[in-house]
């Protein structure tokens, strides 16, 4: 039987072509699963600064770029792989904790206050290609990390990791990384995370260490 195309067939694959070609131009990105995946010269931001409590939004320059780092609620607690903390991280990583176990002794001190929680939210003054950081649940467990990366207002993608985390000190801890495709940036990405320890869970309470991102092509790097 011959397949006639009537006019509203036309019209129809006209639609489906139009709504293919937007399909390939819309925002998008691709989740990263290692460091060496971030591509190029990354600049890298290392929290070595030594101050038990850190005002959050914390701000740091960087040569090409400006990065925030913001909690949903509270203050940051700078920790040390190895001195005050045990977890999945190579001994003597800087980390910045969203302090929500600041009730607990940590270092040996007693608690230091500043009680924080996430959501985390890392900005970047100038849109960036890619973006990349190693992360634990600072409860023991099977933990699950989602993250979105955002061009402006637009979602480019949400992601997840999960794992159970623990106190190997062997670099082991859950990465999270993402790339922009097209003629994407990335201006900021926003984590959380979460643990269910003996049926309860335990939310955005979670360590991250140093920052790696790649500037965007025509960037001043």
């Amino acid at each position: 039987m011959a397949h006639v195309r009537t006019p509203g067939t036309t019209v129809l694959l006209i639609l489906a072509s139009l709504a293919a070609s937007s399909a390939l131009l819309r925002a998008d990105a691709i989740q990263l699963h290692s460091p060496h995946q971030l591509g190029g010269h990354p600049e890298t931001i290392f929290h070595e600064i030594h101050i038990d409590l850190l005002l959050s939004p914390y701000v740091v320059p960087t040569s090409d770029n400006v990065v925030t780092f913001t909690l949903a609620v509270g203050e940051w607690r700078r920790l040390d792989e190895g001195v005050n903390v045990l977890s999945d991280f190579l001994p003597g990583t800087g980390l910045l904790y969203t302090n929500g176990n600041n009730g607990f002794d940590l270092n040996g001190q007693g608690s230091v206050g500043g009680g924080g929680s996430g959501p985390v939210e890392i900005e970047f003054a100038e849109g960036v290609r890619a973006v990349g950081l190693h992360a634990e649940a600072m409860v023991l467990g099977p933990e699950v990390f989602t993250f979105s990366a955002y061009n402006g207002p637009e979602l480019l993608g949400t992601f997840t990791v999960s794992r159970v985390n623990g106190q190997q000190e062997d670099g082991s801890a859950s990465f999270l990384g993402v790339r922009a495709t097209g003629k994407d940036v990335i201006t900021r990405i926003v984590i959380s995370s979460v643990v269910f320890q003996l049926g309860v869970a335990h939310e955005n309470e979670f360590a991250f260490g140093p920052v790696s991102y790649r500037a965007a092509p025509g960037s001043r790097k």
